[in-house]
């Protein structure tokens, strides 16, 4: 039977596919296609892409796993952040300059792995262009939950690729998270680190409801522009950090005692 949290809940899930992003590749993201879209049978789900295949393959898998789904074709020049990708990428030519010689993506940290892999090891373009999809994720969210087109009470940003987390980390059945609590996001933990300290939140999976969604992206985008300020290649979960770490009771971080 299907959760009546899964039934009240809006997913937002985007992809772009990139041939070089060093990150992850096609064929990576396609093996976790269907089975992203299956962790969410009987719920529904909005699309962001511009790719026919992409679409057409998500409108399949909705259809063989009962999944309400809503397209949005849009592409990657046309989201929130992607016009002041350029200044993230100039900010990280420079903290890659300072870097010492025997800087390790096997740090752990945020900003050497996205200066080592995600810009010296491909084009500007696609550095710009991942950068501008991360960047973006909590403006979208709250664009869908202000649309509400399955008029839902709960919403969440879910990645692509979520499948990858499967009995892998802690209460990482999301569908069973109840996001009771209408001030609050939700969100699972992160391993990563910002210059030494370890970051909060992994933004993989962004849970709550229709007021702390606009709060948060009020409340990023000013964070945004002042991470604009620092030469560091600053992601979503980096500048999240930030807003967290102003702003810790408005966080809950999911657990295995918050599965309903």
């Amino acid at each position: 039977m299907t959760s009546p949290l899964l039934q009240d809940r809006t997913y937002l899930m985007g992809y772009w596919p990139t041939e070089d992003n060093p990150k992850r590749s096609l064929r990576y993201y396609r093996q976790l296609h269907e089975k992203s879209i299956a962790l969410i049978s009987g719920g529904n789900l909005v699309f962001m892409s511009d790719c026919p295949d992409t679409i057409a393959a998500t409108t399949a898998f909705a259809e063989k796993h009962d999944v309400r789904l809503h397209v949005i074709t849009r592409a990657v020049v046309d989201l929130p952040k992607y016009p002041l990708m350029p200044k993230l990428y100039d900010l990280s030519v420079a903290f890659g300059e300072a870097l010492p010689d025997n800087a390790s993506k096997r740090s752990g940290d945020k900003g050497i792995i996205h200066y080592l892999r995600d810009l010296k090891g491909t084009s500007r373009e696609t550095f710009e262009k991942v950068f501008g999809i991360w960047h973006s994720k909590i403006a979208l969210l709250d664009e869908i939950a202000k649309a509400n087109v399955f008029e839902t009470s709960t919403f969440a940003w879910i990645d692509f690729s979520i499948a990858r987390f499967v009995g892998k980390r802690e209460a990482w059945n999301f569908n069973l998270i109840d996001a009771a609590r209408d001030d609050a996001i939700y969100h699972y933990r992160s391993p990563m680190k910002k210059n030494g300290t370890r970051l909060p939140l992994n933004a993989s999976c962004l849970l709550g409801q229709t007021a702390a969604i606009d709060w948060l992206n009020q409340t990023y985008d000013a964070a945004f522009k002042t991470a604009l300020t620092e030469v560091y290649p600053n992601d979503e979960e980096t500048v999240l950090a930030d807003v967290h770490r102003d702003n810790r009771a408005k966080f809950i971080t999911i657990t295995d005692e918050m599965i309903a």
